[in-house]
């Protein structure tokens, strides 16, 4: 791309190419035109960060149904698109600077590949720590950590690693035998092409192990459209991202104050409640924003391994409750986010 930019070795500005720069001026403030369009919408708002990352988004209609998108031209539309996107946010206070510093970093490390760890071990290493570094979240959640590697599973995972590590012997390392982390080591070395060899293995597993059926498949399930179609209802949005990440900082917030006053550190206990006291005051508010999103996801895997409830049926049940997670979420994210800014 910088060759392309500026094809010789003096520096002057005549030096860099006019016409590139211009195409993707051109790009940008087509990019930045629909970006504009939909800013506002609580559809957009709604999308987790790395799907604004990766996706230029608009909807034809009213609906969530009709949701298209189009991935962005790498390192070209983290330049033109997605940096002026960033910013724009950031300058209008529609989001805070955490926000923007966050943002941005993951538009370096994604696009232009500068994470400083090589991709040769990368999902070797988020195996190892338990942490997806793009989406900044543990594979394995907490619910899961306390269960033996075997069944370090949900609903979402392939019925087919959940069988192969039954086969593995006891005494292989726990990545080899927990469906959960064997899964993003696939997905993290071979992306697509693991994706779409599972779903069709899963099937063939399926039938033979008398597993439930799967909710009816969507247009993320069709690889051809996957990229170009958004889900009508997405298990996983900002609103549960934010929700998750503000749990987990009054969490330690708390058990840090905890861990001070047992250990009779009582000013430095002290200092904490007063510097964290916003937060602190919607801790109980966020338990019970939890407590209720927590039965809801309860009731996902339920429905997930029902095996007497159709496709169909699946699929509208399982959409009417990640319907209802992503609404408390948003809930609660709107009403109490300021204090964690």
């Amino acid at each position: 791309m910088w060759r392309g930019i500026k094809p010789g070795d003096e520096m002057a500005l005549s030096a860099f190419s006019g016409p590139v720069i211009f195409r993707g001026m051109l790009f940008g403030l087509a990019s930045w035109a629909l970006f504009n369009m939909y800013r506002d919408d609580e559809r957009y708002k709604e999308l987790t960060d790395d799907d604004k990352l990766m996706y230029h988004h608009f909807w034809i209609g009213d609906g969530k149904e009709d949701h298209y998108r189009m991935p962005k031209a790498f390192e070209v539309g983290a330049i033109f698109a997605t940096v002026p996107e960033i910013i724009t946010q950031s300058l209008d206070d529609s989001e805070d600077m955490k926000w923007t510093r966050e943002m941005l970093g993951k538009a370096l490390t994604s696009s232009f590949g500068l994470d400083i760890i090589p991709q040769l071990i990368k999902p070797a290493i988020e195996v190892g720590t338990n942490r997806d570094r793009f989406r900044d979240q543990p594979i394995l959640p907490m619910r899961l950590q306390s269960l033996k590697p075997e069944a370090q599973y949900d609903p979402y995972t392939s019925e087919t690693i959940k069988e192969l590590v039954q086969l593995i012997p006891e005494g292989a390392p726990d990545w080899m035998r927990s469906p959960k982390k064997l899964e993003h080591l696939l997905k993290g070395y071979f992306g697509g092409l693991a994706r779409y060899t599972l779903l069709a293995a899963d099937a063939m597993t399926r039938e033979a192990t008398g597993a439930g059926e799967k909710p009816a498949s969507t247009r993320q399930d069709n690889p051809l459209l996957a990229s170009f179609v958004g889900d009508k209802v997405p298990g996983r949005t900002r609103y549960t991202d934010e929700l998750h990440s503000m749990t987990v900082d009054i969490t330690e917030i708390a058990n840090t104050i905890k861990r001070y006053e047992d250990s009779g550190e009582k000013d430095r206990a002290r200092a904490l409640k007063q510097s964290a006291a916003d937060k602190l005051r919607h801790k109980a508010a966020l338990s019970r924003i939890n407590r209720q999103v927590s039965k809801l996801r309860q009731q996902v895997r339920e429905v997930m391994e029902n095996k007497q409830m159709n496709s169909d049926t699946k699929r509208q049940r399982v959409n009417d409750l990640n319907r209802k997670i992503s609404q408390t979420s948003g809930v609660a994210v709107k009403r109490y986010r300021q204090a964690f800014r």
